[in-house]
């Protein structure tokens, strides 16, 4: 096997790929593309404000009819959109926001679309995207259609609806849920007797305030608010389901609690959004739930209190300047928005303006739904952000028992598993490429993505989350979900590989279904460092046997602190490259991130024998640097024709440059300090399991240890990095890294005469040479 590897996806790639017959998916796992994606200056033009275009340029969906969606242009007063299908015949639409859904569903195949703000004479570039043949309805009512059956819902409508799913649903909570309703019940019971405050004190006004003690009086005030609504919620459920006088009485006295608190006090919108939203949608949960047991004055109340928050909430949303479509990189808009959503379908027809929140909202919803990625399902945020935007899922079930609409069909919903299933496999002993990836994410995972699985009901979710040893199967989030069809075994012909687009995110592991694979990360984001995610592009990361190898550093203890911005989030935090004593990537002008700093995954494949991806970073520095393209090629363990065993290896080739001379920098992170950090070897090992690396140059390379600032990492944690001894305008990098290596890697790049660089065993050779990796099997 002869294999080159060069920017782009050339014919052979995309045959390759071709090859591949996914169990289930509409498109390829490892590959969601169908085409090479235009890469011409986008429309709009990138600004901090962008949001994802979707459906992502040559992606394949499998909802029907699409959704086309694009970044709002301030001051435009409607859209034009050209859609032209395989046969060349163009339709055109106009729509006075930045998405448009055809009404009806379209024939499976492949389009090209642009769009031009009204009044424009110039198109956008040109995009496309394909139906997939068994594309799933994803038909939306028209928003007065929707608003008439959410008003015809007979309560509670915040529980499964009356006939087989709700009689499924309690059947299931008497039988294979039981003992997570029975945990429940005897928590509703234990606190019958608690004593509520009268107002919840708080020390903090600004929720993320940049002071240690702002953050932590934040945390604690929305620690209390989060158990007292989530008590009242639990209250109120189990009143309903069981009917027990005592529960009915505690519910309704917590309801009441949380009707009757300040809306502009603590708990209003301006002092902390988190614990606002969250105490109007359980003051609304719970009413819909105890509607029966409460007097006319006692509903009275509750309304009151739901008329008198929601309205903060809707203008932060809706507002032209600042709101969610105007801003879309904000997830706790999108948390705001569904539950806001949720809230309106609710009281639709028993508090009139809550038509007006439902008419505002209805459209945003299935278009606006996720910044942070694409139909591939990538999540740019981070995988512990993620987990925490699965709290979503019970929004998705009011939405859905109101109004039909069920989000669950769209391509990026249905795909958002892939991020956890790839990039958070079982037995991996941390996240990835954000905030709180180090986390251990263990309860929150299983007890959100279980109920995920359960309401996607695919088989490779279904087996993850058989796969997952924690979560409180007492908690609403998991007993309001459908039930769960779990699945021991990995499906056949799930690969072990995955490439995102949307966010730049590359997984290659050994074995997914072994809890002892080793498994490569590499990130080159569009996201740049924006958000919680890092300046970490063309970064990897090698975990192997359930322990991480070549790790991401720092801690997270609060976003905008000291330590967040001048260590956790730097390049030089990361396995990444920096220069000149630790400078790296933008992270904008406050330090917490930039968009635009942004990489790119310009080439990624993927066979038995090797992975290979390849990332363009050099937008990311802020100018200065020209060039600064990483190479990154797993190569599984194989024999020789010989017999002679090789080891699996993570290769790694930089091509750098920069207008200005720079003592270029490769770093590398451990839990442990290594045995060995020298010139010609690294050997880093943790908990009995080892990793051996060889760095080489075109120049002399100086090894040395450094420290992060006081207080910036976990203990233990050490960083090190090879640096050029003479700064030079050019550079190359050329790294073997091997797991269990013993001693030493078994094989070490060597520089060539031509400038290439070649790494040899008995099973393989790969070639590094002008930015081309290729792969070479032994002839037999």
């Amino acid at each position: 096997m002869n294999m080159k590897f060069s920017p782009g996806l050339s014919a052979a790639v995309l045959a390759l790929l071709a090859t591949y017959q996914a169990p289930v998916w509409a498109g390829d796992i490892r590959n969601p593309l169908f085409c090479t994606p235009n890469t011409l200056a986008d429309w709009p033009a990138l600004t901090p404000l962008n949001r994802a275009i979707q459906p992502m340029d040559c992606g394949i969906i499998d909802h029907n009819p699409p959704f086309l969606a694009w970044q709002n242009i301030t001051g435009a007063t409607g859209y034009e959109v050209k859609l032209v299908n395989s046969a060349g015949v163009t339709t055109t639409y106009s729509t006075v926001y930045p998405w448009y859904q055809p009404t009806n569903a379209m024939a499976a195949g492949d389009y090209s679309w642009n769009v031009r703000a009204k009044g424009a004479t110039a198109w956008g570039p040109q995009r496309k995207f394909r139906i997939a043949a068994n594309a799933r309805d994803f038909t939306l009512p028209s928003v007065e259609t929707a608003l008439a059956r959410a008003k015809a819902t007979v309560r509670p409508r915040a529980m499964p609806p009356a006939g087989t799913e709700r009689t499924a649903w309690l059947n299931d909570l008497a039988g294979a849920r039981k003992t997570g309703w029975t945990g429940l019940k005897k928590r509703v019971t234990s606190k019958l007797a608690d004593v509520l405050p009268v107002e919840p004190a708080s020390a903090s006004k600004v929720a993320g305030a940049a002071t240690a003690a702002a953050a932590t009086a934040n945390l604690a005030f929305m620690n209390q608010m989060n158990k007292l609504t989530e008590a009242a919620r639990e209250a109120a459920a189990l009143a309903w389901v069981e009917k027990d006088p005592n529960v009915i009485a505690d519910a309704k006295r917590r309801l009441l609690h949380l009707a009757r608190l300040d809306p502009q006090g603590t708990t209003s919108w301006a002092a902390e959004g988190l614990s606002a939203h969250r105490t109007v949608w359980t003051i609304t949960n719970a009413y819909d739930w105890l509607l029966p047991y409460l007097s006319a004055s006692e509903q009275a109340e509750c309304v009151a209190a739901i008329k008198a928050r929601v309205p903060d909430m809707l203008n932060s949303l809706t507002d032209v300047k600042e709101g969610i479509v105007a801003k879309p990189l904000d997830s706790w808009a999108i948390d705001t928005m569904q539950a806001t959503l949720a809230i309106s379908a609710i009281m639709a027809g028993t508090l009139p303006e809550a038509d007006t929140w439902f008419r505002s909202l209805y459209p945003i919803f299935p278009a606006w739904l996720n910044p942070w990625g694409g139909d591939d399902g990538g999540f740019a945020n981070g995988t512990n952000y993620l987990i925490w935007a699965l709290e979503s899922q019970e929004n998705w079930d009011i939405i859905r028992w109101t109004t039909g609409v069920d989000i669950t069909k769209k391509s990026w919903t249905r795909n958002l598993g892939r991020s956890l299933v790839y990039f958070y496999p079982p037995g991996s002993p941390f996240g990835l490429f954000g905030d709180g990836a180090d986390n251990d994410n263990t309860e929150p995972n299983g007890r959100l993505f279980k109920p995920y699985a359960a309401r996607v009901n695919e088989p490779l979710y279904n087996w993850y989350a058989a796969q997952q040893t924690g979560g409180d199967a007492s908690r609403l989030q998991f007993l309001l979900s459908p039930p769960l069809t779990p699945l021991s075994t990995l499906p056949a012909g799930t690969p072990n590989s995955i490439w995102q687009p949307s966010t730049g995110w590359v997984a290659m592991h050994s074995n997914l279904a072994d809890r002892s694979r080793t498994s490569v990360y590499f990130k080159s984001s569009q996201y740049g460092s924006y958000g919680h995610g890092h300046a970490d592009q063309n970064s990897f990361t090698i975990n192997a046997k359930g322990r991480a190898l070549a790790i991401e550093t720092g801690v997270y203890d609060y976003y905008g602190s000291a330590i967040y911005i001048g260590w956790s989030k730097t390049t030089a935090a990361h396995n990444a490259i920096t220069y000149d004593g630790g400078k790296g990537q933008s992270q904008g002008s406050n330090g917490k991130g930039d968009v635009l700093a942004a990489g790119m995954i310009t080439s990624f494949s993927t066979t038995d024998a090797f992975d290979i991806v390849q990332g363009e970073a050099s937008k990311a520095y802020g100018g200065d640097v020209t060039k600064a393209s990483r190479s990154v090629l797993y190569v599984r363990s194989a024999t020789s024709p010989t017999g002679t065993a090789v080891p699996e290896m993570v290769l790694v080739f930089d091509t750098l440059a920069a207008a200005t001379a720079k003592k270029w920098e490769w770093n590398i992170h451990g839990v442990n300090a290594p045995s060995a950090f020298t010139v010609d070897q690294l050997n880093m090992s943790n908990a009995g399991v080892s990793l051996c690396a060889a760095v080489r140059s075109d120049a002399t390379l100086i090894p040395s240890a450094f420290a992060a600032p006081v207080n910036a990492t976990a203990t233990p944690q050490w960083h090190g990095r090879y640096s050029l001894g003479t700064a030079a305008s050019k550079a190359t990098f050329a790294a073997s890294l091997q797991v269990d290596c013993g001693s030493a890697v078994a094989a070490v790049p060597v520089r060539q005469a031509d400038g290439s660089w070649v790494v040899t065993t008995p099973a393989w050779m790969v070639t590094y040479k002008d930015g081309v990796a290729t792969f070479t099997a032994s002839k037999k």
